[in-house]
């Protein structure tokens, strides 16, 4: 038999370990600058944002764009030097509480901002920095200045450069030619309201006599013409600046003498096609196949049709293309 063992192992409640705080600082990048045209590093830089409680009201990191861009740097190795500026010639954004710290084993970074915040004692410059490799608008930069402390240290602060503000709008003063703004009229005041009478005047004499020293009687007002036709307008603008170029009555001869000739080259062509077609007027096809001989033959001619007369040879030679085009070889064959 086995022997069960009554003897259960025994659990010690400890105090549980207090919520450690959490941490007020928050690495954004940690990493150097690049200076154009050296192989040179100012590494061992650390870019920190200063946390705040939510219940306090401060400021967002969802919300700072300069913190944001620094976390998205992470990968790169170095961000780009783009020289020192006067931070009066610029405008910054130091939302958010952003600091840089340098480590001490950095030497030469160490040295290089030495020398540039601690030899003068105004701190009215900074280091620009770029965060990206292109120049153009959409690229964050940021400023990088000192701020003395009470304890007598410089705090390196770091700062987004953002666009200068629009100018103000100012409004301009009133000037002696300026129009003087209308009034709108009485009639339009007084429909806008409920139940107000239209206001009627009475005609008197001394408003009968308002504009009499400018008013004309109807016997020396005259009722201008009607404007001539528009066809008679562009009979005009044909005319020289110099003089009339033609006769109107020598145009019009012309012009009759053309349509003459037109005609009479159309009859010309009309009956050469029905002469030459070789199907009778019975057919069922008789007028199509007329018809496209015609309109044929008459485009193939339009240069001539309407300059002179046309020769009768060069039509039925036109007009048997065309017939021999539209009409079957059994129907021409017949006909011969």
């Amino acid at each position: 038999m086995l022997e069960m063992q009554t003897d259960a192992p025994a659990i010690n409640i400890i105090n549980p370990t207090p919520p450690r705080p959490a941490g007020q600082y928050r690495l954004l990048h940690r990493g150097a600058l690049s200076l154009p045209d050296s192989h040179l590093l100012l590494d061992g830089l650390t870019f920190v944002a200063r946390l705040e409680h939510p219940s306090s009201g401060g400021h967002n990191l969802l919300e700072n764009p300069l913190a944001l861009a620094l976390e998205s740097m992470r990968k790169r190795p170095s961000l780009r030097w783009m020289g020192p500026t006067k931070l009066a010639d610029i405008y910054m954004d130091e939302t958010g509480g952003i600091s840089m710290d340098i480590h001490p084993n950095a030497t030469l970074t160490r040295i290089y901002f030495e020398n540039t915040f601690c030899l003068d004692s105004s701190h009215d410059i900074g280091i620009k920095v770029a965060l990206g490799d292109s120049d153009g608008p959409d690229m964050t930069q940021m400023i990088i200045f000192a701020r003395p402390q009470a304890t007598g240290e410089l705090q390196l602060i770091v700062a987004r450069i953002t666009p200068a503000p629009p100018p103000p709008s100012l409004l301009r003063l009133p000037r002696p030619d300026d129009p003087t703004p209308r009034r709108p009229p009485i009639r339009f005041d007084r429909s806008s309201s409920v139940g107000s009478n239209p206001l009627v005047r009475k005609r008197t004499a001394s408003m009968a006599n308002l504009g009499s020293s400018v008013r004309l009687d109807s016997a020396s007002f005259k009722v201008p013409d009607v404007p001539r036709n528009s066809v008679k307008r562009e009979e005009d603008l044909d005319d020289d600046v110099f003089g009339q170029v033609e006769n109107k009555g020598k145009r019009k001869a012309e012009s009759d003498a053309e349509n003459q000739m037109e005609k009479a080259n159309k009859t010309i062509i009309k009956q050469s096609a029905m002469h030459l077609l070789p199907i009778p007027k019975a057919h069922p096809e008789y007028k199509e196949v007329y018809g496209a001989v015609y309109r044929g033959v008459l485009f193939a001619l339009r240069g001539e049709v309407k300059r002179s007369a046309v020769d009768l040879k060069s039509v039925e030679r036109f007009v048997k293309i065309h017939v021999n085009m539209y009409v079957p070889s059994e129907a021409r064959k017949n006909k011969s």
